[in-house]
């Protein structure tokens, strides 16, 4: 015990004691990492780069090979048309039917086939058969047949058995209708001016007139019908020619 001055009480000595110890400071909280990126599988950023070029190339190179095409298939062009042109001087070509408002109810008129008498050199404009009835007229260039068609070439009168070319003259062919036949016939000494075939009918005969509008035509009588004399008909792309006796 400590002795302490007089008139004091000693004091027992105080227990020592421990040091306080301070503690640490609480750790910042640490950053969350950031997750891994997923892995690409699509194409590499190059990869566009190259599809921007080619795609104007093969742009350019398709434009190229039709330009080149096309200027082939112009090349080859003439030959094609001067194959089309040989064929069309070889065939001849058939209007169509009158139309039926401009045919008489009494007409049959019908399409024929190619006469074997028939030149590939003049082109035929209008072919067919019709039955003319007494009392009508037929207009060969339009195909109808009536009591009053718009320009009438041959009438067959009631009173007579002859049938009339319209337009002054009518012809014997020789050795079949063509066109050069009907034509040497037609500006020969021996063409009927009357326009009159007086001489009744043969079957098979043809006989040539110029039409209203002067074109060449042929007209051979087939059979007469209850309904009137039946004929088949052409008529040429080429003008009549003039008789010798005009």
């Amino acid at each position: 015990m400590t002795r302490e001055p007089d008139g004091l009480q000693p004091h027992p000595p105080m227990p020592s004691q421990p040091p306080r110890l301070t503690p640490d400071p609480p750790e910042p909280p640490r950053p969350t990492p950031d997750p891994p990126e997923p892995a690409h599988h699509g194409p590499p950023a190059w990869s566009w780069w190259v599809v921007g070029i080619l795609i104007p190339v093969v742009g350019v190179l398709a434009t190229v090979f039709a330009q080149s095409s096309n200027k082939d298939s112009g090349d080859a062009s003439p030959a094609a048309g001067a194959s089309a042109t040989a064929r069309e001087s070889a065939t001849v070509d058939v209007s169509d039917s009158p139309e039926p408002e401009e045919t008489a109810s009494g007409s049959d008129l019908t399409t024929l086939e190619p006469s074997p008498s028939d030149t590939a050199t003049v082109k035929i404009l209008k072919r067919g058969e019709f039955t003319l009835p007494v009392g009508n007229s037929a207009d060969l260039e339009n195909g109808t047949v009536g009591e009053s068609v718009k320009a009438p070439d041959i009438y067959l009168a009631e009173d007579v058995a002859y049938f009339s070319g319209m337009n002054g003259r009518v012809a014997h062919p020789s050795g079949g209708a063509t066109a050069k036949t009907c034509a040497t016939a037609l500006a020969g000494s021996e063409v009927k001016q009357t326009g009159n075939i007086q001489d009744g009918f043969d079957e098979g005969t043809w006989y040539c007139i110029p039409t209203s509008a002067n074109h060449l035509a042929g007209v051979q009588w087939l059979s007469t019908s209850d309904k009137g004399e039946r004929f088949h008909y052409i008529v040429w792309d080429m003008p009549a020619p003039s008789s010798d006796t005009d």
